[in-house]
């Protein structure tokens, strides 16, 4: 199958602000990078292993066409690499980790060689971080993780050996192929940012399928009231705190956030935030200028199954006396928005000047 990408669900293409590297710092085979326009992601095809890795990690589910998860046939308690249509163990999402796991209470994971180990770089650690993940989140769920395991049973991987030396074309087959196209090498296979963008798939804000999937098949006993895990511990999801000090209230988190994880009251006083359809792609961190919005130390479960908005920050809002826009009220006088205070400010220089 051939990989595909979704630019409009990329979180770099949303905004130019974001520092989102997950695909790239995954891809065992190097094969994608940040060389596409604006550094936006590209793809090698013709360097791809169609591993996977690249689809269970990213938090927005920009790539697929390598794996399905929802092909598995049922019940599944044993998942291994080049079994049941798997490439790689690896290119099973945390959460799809946890929809198995709870659907039979056993789980056995079992690395093999496989893509992500073929290049003499082990992408199966990041299979034993996904347990760890999964069984943590259960934990604090007060939920038994014990018959969730991983083995790796893979060869240790293999320096990469360094390619072949290219021999000289003759002249011959230079001339040759002037006239026979078959001759020619074919253009190197990439997926690039394309000229045009679907403008209304890029505007939608919704989770991705597996969040879906995984509120699903939580059982409605789960009531994690007090617990809490150190933020390190958890991948898919987060708990978010806000200085309301330093937070200018102009809501660029919640234009940015690609899930509706964030949304803000209809004046704007009141910015909100639901776990549950939070992927911890952190593109509300990167677009905030003054760094108000951040990860809390800790992760609450209960943030991610109240599945209703909890208030970050409570704003003094009012109205700019210049543009009519609504701002944070910092006490200026007049009362202007930082834009139009801006403004003011310059026309009284020239003024002052003239």
């Amino acid at each position: 199958m051939m990989l595909a990408l979704s630019y409009e669900r990329c979180v770099r293409t949303r905004s130019v602000a974001s520092s989102c590297r997950i695909c790239v710092d995954t891809c065992p085979a190097s094969a994608i990078t940040l060389e596409g326009p604006k550094q936006s992601v590209a793809v090698s095809l013709d360097a791809c292993t169609r591993c996977g890795l690249c689809e269970a990690a990213c938090p927005t589910e920009a790539f697929s066409g390598v794996f399905d998860v929802t092909k598995l046939a049922p019940p599944v308690t044993r998942l291994a690499c080049g079994e049941g249509g798997v490439p790689c163990v690896g290119a099973i999402s945390v959460e799809d980790l946890l929809v198995l796991f709870l659907k039979t209470k056993q789980l056995e994971l079992v690395g093999k060689a496989c893509p992500s180990t073929s290049l003499g770089v082990n992408g199966h650690a990041k299979v034993e971080r996904a347990v760890a993940q999964a069984r943590s989140f259960l934990s604090a769920l007060g939920i038994a993780s014990e018959t969730l395991t991983w083995r790796d049973d893979s060869p240790p991987p293999q320096p990469a050996s360094p390619p072949p030396a290219k021999e000289p074309v003759p002249p011959r087959r230079q001339f040759l192929n002037l006239f026979v196209p078959g001759a020619v090498p074919p253009p190197p296979q990439k997926l690039t940012l394309p000229d045009r963008l679907d403008v209304k798939r890029l505007r939608e804000t919704a989770p991705p399928p597996r969040r879906a999937r995984l509120l699903a098949a939580l059982p409605s006993s789960a009531s994690p009231k007090r617990a809490e895990l150190p933020e390190a511990q958890i991948g898919f999801t987060s708990s978010k705190v806000v200085n309301e000090t330093t937070c200018t209230g102009c809501m660029a988190c919640v234009t940015a956030c690609p899930t509706g994880a964030l949304t803000n009251s209809r004046l704007k006083e009141q910015l909100r935030f639901d776990g549950s359809r939070c992927v911890k792609c952190t593109l509300c961190h990167d677009v905030c200028e003054p760094k108000a919005i951040t990860l809390s130390p800790v992760f609450r479960p209960v943030d991610f199954l109240d599945f209703a908005p909890k208030t970050l920050a409570t704003l003094k809002m009012t109205q700019c006396g210049e543009c009519g826009a609504l701002f944070k009220d910092e006490g200026r006088e007049p009362v202007l928005c930082a834009r139009c205070h801006e403004h003011d400010a310059e026309a009284r220089e020239l003024w002052r000047r003239s």
